[in-house]
Order: structure tokens, then C-alpha cells, then sequence
């Protein structure tokens, strides 16, 4: 099995890894843990839903009105979406219930991963134990409860308020009778946060049927592509709650096919021109995003431009940069001139170039802002925090 991974493509070994866990039917889709996110209107919908052919497309459009970067090859959301579903199957499953219908499951699915996701106390003591299974005559009124482990996840302020929130704050509660975990139902920042994050992850709303650039994406997912795929291997040490594991990452690019045109994956790094697009593979999957800078540094930017045709010269591209933001109750509008700019061939990426540039902020005060980027007709946005 191990050969058999470093050979798929990294969304294929996904595909099978949720598979294993319960991956459902076109017709379960309305059922599967991607119900944490839908809208009402979605909700309505899938009740008329009665086709495998039918919910195919319901799934399919799910996800396209959700991807970051539209008109682009890769669906950002949708890998991230299973990598919480993954996380959620192999760390929270409770008696015959999968991970990711639990109650910790659907909060990390719905917000993301926490700051940190630590136990505060320990289970039931011994005492507690001893005294309930003998019966002894020492009675615990909460039946033991009252020493179960407490879990408190929380999401900083780059996260929250993304979802409405200047902070999140999420307590998981042990019942070791029951042998499972329940959200505590007197701290509320989940519920007041859900109906904004479902919204949040919305980005192409208008969309009322499948796009061709999503149905390209959904046949690469489903891996139905994967002959004749060429793949280059690298490897990273990666830390994720205080375990530090080496994994080989396989970024592909299906031979012969190429992205449709448009632009997408906006990315803000501290140094855009550290990234080499000709090295092979996904220039994208190696960078660490950034949401907070510094006014003593630049703002560091990155995105993909692709012409849809891969037979033809490096194209020349109009680039415009904006900055809004709200400071001290007064809109705040940074504007750049049209430059012309010859973008770097992604290597792996047929008709595929890195566009990128890098933004003085000593001059602006710190707060919130949008980054705006219009990349020849397409428009992308990111938000980003300057601190002192």
C-alpha cells in the first residue's frame, strides 16, 4: 500500500482515504459530513434530488461554488474539506459513530483546525469510579461527570473573524458513561458563528450549473485521469499538535491536459520571488500562506495565470493592485497604475504562469485589509492584518 501512495496523485489518495471511512454514493451526498455546510437553499434542494446523474452534479457544483480560485485547474476548498473530514474519521470517532458526524467532528469541519485541540483535565478519578461501580453510599449528583476531561479549542482573531467573531472559543465536554464527547451547550460561540462560516466559504454564488473548469477538477478528483500522469516527489517535515512526521508529497499534472483560462490561488507570503515555478511540481503546495504582516516588511503576493492554451509564447499580462481597508472608521484606498508584467512559466503547468510582486507597508497604518489583484479581466481578493 505504501508504493501504491507515493503513485496516486495527492487528491486521488484522499478520494480512497475517505473512501475507506464511508466515501457516499452520489445519492447519500445529502448525508454526508459536507451537510455541516449547507446553506438552506442547498438543503431544499437535494430533497428534489433523485438521480445518481443528478447528484453528481448537485456535489460537483456543491464544491465549484465553494473553490477559491474559479477558472482555475485545482479546488482548494474541496482538498481542504477532505483533509478535515480525514483529521475527523481518525481522531474522533465515538463508539459505532464516524469521526466526522460527531460533535467535534462537524466543529472542525465547519470552522477548521483550532489553535489547539488539548484535554484540560483528566477523566474521572479513580474515587469517582470505585464509588459509583461499588456502591459505596459517596453518590456524585452529575454521575461522575463533574471530573471528565474538558477540551477547549480556540480559533484566534484571524480565524474568527472570518466567521463574525473577534474570537471562538469551543468547549468539548468528556461523558465517560457514554463514552463520547458533547459540545458544552452554555458556551454559544459555535451557533453564532455557524450561520456566517457556511456563507463565508461561498465564492461564486451565481453559479446555477456545473462550469466546464469545474467538471475538468471533479474528473481529476475522481482520478478517472490518472494514466499517463507524470509526478514529481518532494519531501517535508510537517508538525501538527505537537507531532513532527515526514511525508512525501506527489504533485501531478495529467499529461496533454491543460487549464482552462483565468486566474486564482492568490497567495500572501513574506517573499513572493523565493518561489520557483520552473523546479516541477505545484509551486503553490510548498508555500506558507500568511495573514498577519508587519509594517517594517513587504506584503509578498503570489497567483496563477493561466492562458488556456500551453502552445503559445509567454504572455505579457496587465496587473492592477488595490488595498482597501477601514481604519479608525475611515475607508482607506491604496491604488497602483496598470503594470505590464511577463509572468514565470509554471514548469508542471501547461499554459500556467506565476504572477507576483511585493508591496511596501511602512506607509500604511496597521488594521484590516483587502488585497485586490485584477490579473488581466479576472479580479482576486485577499484579507490580510498589519500589526505594528
Amino acid at each position: 500500500m505504501r508504493t501504491v501512495r507515493r503513485l496516486l496523485p495527492t487528491a486521488l489518495y484522499l478520494a480512497m482515504s475517505i473512501a475507506a471511512h464511508g466515501q457516499p454514493a452520489p445519492l447519500e451526498f445529502g448525508k454526508s459530513p459536507a451537510q455541516w455546510l449547507m446553506t438552506a437553499e442547498e438543503k431544499k434542494a437535494w430533497r428534489d434530488v433523485r438521480t445518481e446523474d443528478r447528484a453528481k452534479e448537485f456535489a460537483d457544483l456543491f464544491f465549484a461554488r465553494r473553490d477559491p480560485t474559479p477558472g482555475t485547474y485545482p479546488n482548494e476548498f474541496r482538498a481542504e474539506f477532505n483533509r478535515r473530514v480525514e483529521y475527523a474519521d481518525a481522531h474522533f470517532k465515538e463508539a459505532r459513530n464516524r469521526g466526522a458526524f460527531t460533535e467535534r467532528g462537524r466543529v472542525l469541519i465547519t470552522l477548521g483546525f483550532p489553535k489547539n485541540m488539548g484535554a484540560e483535565a483528566t477523566k474521572r478519578s479513580g474515587q469517582h469510579q470505585s464509588s459509583s461501580v461499588e456502591g459505596s453510599g459517596a453518590s456524585d449528583a452529575t454521575g461522575g461527570r463533574t471530573m471528565e476531561a474538558r477540551d477547549v479549542w480556540e480559533y484566534e482573531r484571524s480565524e474568527a473573524v472570518k466567521y463574525g467573531m473577534p474570537k471562538i472559543e469551543v468547549v468539548f465536554l468528556h461523558d465517560g458513561y457514554r463514552d463520547s464527547v458533547r459540545r458544552d451547550p452554555q458556551r454559544t460561540d459555535f451557533t453564532s458563528a455557524l450561520p456566517t462560516a457556511i456563507k463565508y466559504y461561498i465564492r461564486n454564488a451565481n453559479l446555477t450549473s456545473v462550469p466546464e473548469w469545474a467538471k475538468i477538477a471533479a474528473v481529476q478528483f475522481q482520478g478517472s485521469e490518472l494514466a499517463g500522469a507524470s509526478a514529481a516527489e518532494r519531501t517535508e517535515t510537517v508538525t501538527t499538535y505537537n507531532t513532527v512526521t515526514k511525508r512525501t508529497i506527489v504533485d501531478t499534472q495529467p499529461v496533454g491536459v491543460t487549464r482552462p483560462a483565468g486566474a486564482g490561488r492568490l497567495t500572501l507570503v513574506a517573499d513572493a520571488f523565493e518561489i520557483q515555478p520552473q523546479r516541477g511540481g505545484d509551486p503553490f503546495s510548498s508555500l506558507s500562506p500568511l495573514g498577519v504582516f508587519k509594517r517594517d516588511g513587504d506584503l509578498g503576493w503570489a497567483a496563477e495565470y493561466c492562458t488556456g492554451d500551453a502552445s503559445g509564447p509567454v504572455p505579457s499580462v496587465d496587473v492592477t493592485l488595490k488595498i482597501s481597508g477601514l481604519i479608525r472608521g475611515v475607508k482607506i484606498n491604496f491604488n497602483s497604475p496598470p503594470e505590464e508584467m511577463v509572468p514565470d512559466q509554471i514548469k508542471a503547468v501547461p499554459g500556467c504562469y506565476l504572477v507576483r510582486g511585493a508591496i511596501p507597508l511602512a506607509e500604511m497604518d496597521p488594521g484590516n485589509y483587502t488585497l485586490f489583484v485584477k490579473i488581466g479581466p479576472y479580479n482576486l481578493t485577499k484579507e490580510f492584518r498589519l500589526e505594528q
